[in-house]
């Protein structure tokens, strides 16, 4: 007889699946613009309108998946001004597309930002000057951005 696998087999409540769910339902703004339904905004069975739930919800799920994956304050980058602590992430839209923050020790002190923003297939880095020194730290901005949007084919 086959045994049947578990949700966690499936990958049905992985990072991953959150993150392909809003990048399937980020046009919801325009599917409920173009609509002709007059209560839209209400209705539950309106396209858009559930494009939205599902893409808030999905987020919501992303967010708690990412931060087990990636818990904040636990993961360090070496860069050419010294050790920054991995603080947040800051999406940028309806679908999968976000920057990382990162948290240092700035000149006299106080905390410093550093905010990384995938740029193609690499990355880039808000603070002129200063440079990754490792290719560990390199390695986990890329598996930190690895969920930002992806092209589908629908």
């Amino acid at each position: 007889m086959k045994k049947l696998k578990t949700f966690k087999e499936l990958n049905e409540l992985s990072t991953n699946t959150y993150s392909d769910l809003m990048n399937k339902t980020s046009n919801y703004p325009w599917s409920k613009f173009f609509s002709k339904n007059p209560d839209k905004d209400t209705n539950i069975k309106e396209l858009g309108t559930q494009q939205c739930r599902i893409n808030k919800l999905s987020r919501e799920r992303f967010e708690q998946e990412f931060y087990k994956e990636f818990p904040i304050g636990s993961i360090t980058i070496n860069t050419s001004e010294g050790e920054y602590v991995f603080d947040d992430i800051k999406f940028k839209s309806n679908f999968t597309y976000y920057d990382i923050i990162f948290k240092g020790k700035g000149k006299y002190g106080m905390d410093d930002y550093l905010w990384i923003m995938p740029s193609g297939n690499e990355y880039y880095i808000d603070k002129k000057g200063l440079t990754i020194t490792d290719d560990k730290s390199d390695e986990i901005i890329r598996d930190l951005l690895k969920y930002n949007k992806k092209e589908l084919n629908i």
